[in-house]
């Protein structure tokens, strides 16, 4: 099986799935890995995916973190973009029961341990605005700089902003 290595948004559907438990650590992921058939283009619009069959990408969706807790962020886009509701895990090995609906992706480069791959970093609905991709426009960081700017440069000088001492006591107001 050929590997995607270009970072950019595909709609895909899922190819295979499944737990993977963590060894050493208490962690938990949804493992799927995707095959990608159209990619988006310049102007935003999905074209297909030249020689797309077979060109898959893996993607982890991390249901419970190395210390034991829930990623409730992963577990939203469990339930609100993969559909799974059941709760029962056992359904992830019973395509009858949950298979993973057509989605878009968002594809980024990744180095470790001195090799690079490719792989998901945001999964939306196909009607979804996608997840971060690549760095931000000229426009986007003049917007960031108005609205953050200031606050920034005031923290780099060792200015940090007063904190508000909470109310206590009789002077709570209410």
């Amino acid at each position: 099986m050929a590997a995607i290595d270009k970072a950019a948004r595909y709609r895909a559907d899922a190819k295979s799935w499944g737990i993977w438990k963590g060894t050493r650590t208490q962690s938990v992921s949804l493992n799927i890995d995707w095959l990608p058939d159209e990619i988006e283009n310049p102007d935003g619009e999905f074209v297909p995916f030249p020689n797309a069959e077979g060109n898959t990408v893996p993607g982890d969706l991390w249901l419970i973190g190395v210390d034991g807790s829930v990623n409730t962020r992963s577990i939203a886009t469990l339930r609100d973009v993969l559909k799974f509701t059941s709760g029962n895990l056992k359904d992830f090995e019973d395509t009858a029961k949950w298979k993973p609906p057509r989605c878009q992706i968002t594809v980024e480069r990744d180095e470790y341990k001195n090799k690079v791959r490719y792989k998901v970093a945001w999964v939306n609905s196909l009607d979804g605005s996608g997840g971060g991709s690549g760095r931000a426009t000229r426009t986007q960081v003049d917007e960031v700089q108005a609205m953050h700017g200031d606050a920034i440069m005031a923290a780099l000088a060792g200015k940090l902003p007063e904190q508000a001492t909470p109310a206590t006591g009789d002077a709570i107001p209410f």
